[in-house]
């Protein structure tokens, strides 16, 4: 387009442009962009004083003058277009890329994120693991004293029941010695009644007096040996009495602790 202004120029032409100052006192020539004709200031006259031509006629000069303008002002407008298209294709190169570098922050401080929270949740899954071997050490630990403690709660229950039975042995034995011991203390009675029934009979028989109170000394020596044996045994087996009693409730308040373990 171009190439046709070039091509249409008529150089017998003499063209004179006034210009016009702006406030601040500056000129500038005008190409006439974007119908600038009407903005500046400038005017064009043309001058057909030709020597040796004929002047043309005032219509074809205006269509040419005419024709310049709309192809300065279409090549104008492309190059503004142009313009455009390269501002709007720059911006939004600029804007991809910022969204590109936006995107690559974000996604690696996601990333950063992530590693974290796999580092943090495989401390914790470690720490879970060993907390949940402590806890099947410790149930496999209580589990054998719980074992062992209701073994010893059956041996104890054992031992408890043949205290039982011995102490019920014990008070047999300690009601046939008191059977024994009023026996013996009727029999010395009746003795003693016969030894003097029998001094009255024969109270001039020196003799039988003699041999009732040798026999009558006897019989109390017999008797003493007696008691004092009695008397010992008795208190051989208050002890033991005593002691079956005392161990009885010390296995009874052991029982009991071990049930209120084994509640537990």
């Amino acid at each position: 387009m171009s190439e046709d202004l070039y091509a249409k120029l008529d150089l017998t032409k003499k063209v004179r442009f006034q210009k016009s100052e702006n406030k601040d006192k500056n000129t500038e020539v005008c190409d006439d962009t974007d119908n600038s004709a009407s903005k500046d200031t400038s005017t064009i006259y043309d001058n057909y004083c030709v020597e040796g031509s004929t002047p043309p006629k005032l219509d074809d000069s205006t269509t040419e003058d005419q024709q310049q303008i709309v192809s300065v002002s279409v090549n104008s407008h492309e190059r503004n277009l142009v313009k455009a298209a390269a501002v709007f294709l720059v911006l939004l190169c600029l804007f991809l890329l910022a969204a590109v570098i936006v995107m690559w922050i974000q996604n690696t401080s996601l990333l950063c994120e992530m590693k974290t929270l796999n580092i943090s949740l495989t401390t914790e899954r470690d720490q879970l693991q060993i907390s949940y071997n402590k806890m099947q050490n410790n149930f496999t630990t209580l589990s054998r004293e719980q074992e062992q403690l209701q073994k010893n709660y059956s041996r104890i229950q054992n031992l408890n029941t043949n205290l039982t039975q011995r102490t019920e042995q014990l008070e047999e034995e300690k009601q046939n010695l008191g059977v024994f011991n009023s026996n013996l203390t009727q029999q010395r009675d009746q003795l003693k009644q016969q030894l003097v029934n029998s001094v009255k009979i024969s109270s001039g028989k020196k003799n039988l007096v003699r041999t009732a109170a040798v026999f009558l000394a006897l019989l109390c020596v017999l008797l003493l040996v007696t008691i004092i044996e009695l008397v010992i045994l008795y208190g051989c087996i208050n002890a033991n009495l005593n002691v079956l009693k005392i161990a009885n409730s010390n296995l009874t308040q052991q029982n009991i602790e071990l049930q209120q373990q084994l509640g537990e």
